[in-house]
């Protein structure tokens, strides 16, 4: 028969126990003083409110420096590929100085061209240094003449020049980013087909340096049915429609805006460094 005796529990045990309160002060963590602290002068709701009014405050500002820091870095992006494109979109018209007409003629080419800005440079040894990096379009104005009337003084240098840095120092890409067109001029003799001897040799040996032909070769000179006048026009607008194609051209190819070695080349310098030449003075 079972026991009706009524269990009997210890003093310390049953269904609810209450929290100790004669815990040793010394046995509690720093750690523990401290909560036990903020949780009686209600330090953590404060704390949480405090953090609840700086955070976004906080927050705000570092969102503006990291934008500034952004919008500084786009704008320098933005003005290395201006200066980049301009760079791309340089003018340069060399002649050689075989005589005082020649000098005219590419002062007079240039302004039929003004709408591109060119620069006019006489082809002398002292304006070699532009030739390094450059990424515009370079016109030639050269003599129609045989190979060996050309004189070292009027523009033989140059050819020899070329043929230097393509096989004795051996800077096949020297002119890798250079876009080129030649006008040959022959202003005593009336042809009508040109000799092309100084043309092809001049060609040859910048294509060998990488450079790449922006039009074919032109040719202008003494003629009884077309004045220079018209001849110097007609091959301006030639120029014109080919520059305006090749910028056409780079603009979708993404090579020609991000190249491996950055140019030293500045197109806003470019008077400066190789001493513009003076437009030579018209005849009243």
């Amino acid at each position: 028969m079972a026991s009706t005796r009524p269990v009997m529990w210890p003093p310390d045990r049953g269904f609810r126990r209450e929290p100790p309160t004669n815990l040793d002060a010394e046995n509690i963590s720093a750690f523990e003083k401290i909560i036990r602290y903020a949780e009686k002068d209600d330090l953590l709701l404060y704390l949480t409110a405090l953090f609840g009014v700086f955070m976004p405050a906080v927050m705000y500002f570092v969102y503006k420096t990291a934008h500034a820091k952004y919008e500084a870095y786009a704008k320098k992006k933005r003005e290395e590929k201006r200066k980049e494109k301009a760079r791309q979109r340089a003018l340069t018209l060399f002649y050689m100085p075989v005589s005082a007409q020649f000098k005219k003629l590419a002062f007079e080419l240039a302004e039929k061209l003004e709408s591109f800005d060119p620069v006019v440079v006489s082809l002398i040894p002292g304006n070699l240094k532009m030739f390094r990096g450059y990424k515009g379009v370079m016109i030639f104005l050269i003599p129609d003449l045989e190979l060996h009337e050309l004189s070292e003084e009027a523009g033989g240098w140059f050819l020899d020049w070329l043929q230097e840095m393509r096989f004795e120092a051996r800077q096949k890409d020297l002119l890798a980013n250079l876009r080129f067109a030649t006008l040959a001029i022959d202003l005593e003799n009336e042809r009508e087909e040109p000799l092309g001897k100084i043309t092809n040799n001049l060609i040859k040996r910048l294509t060998a340096l990488s450079g790449r032909q922006l039009h074919a070769p032109t040719f202008m000179g003494k003629n009884e049915k077309m004045d220079i006048e018209f001849q110097l026009a007609e091959n301006a607008q030639m120029f014109s429609e080919a520059i305006r194609e090749s910028w056409e051209d780079a603009e979708t190819d993404e090579d020609l805006l991000s190249t491996e070695e950055e140019s030293d080349f500045d197109i806003d310098d470019l008077e400066e460094e190789l001493g513009p030449e003076e437009e030579p003075k018209k005849d009243k």
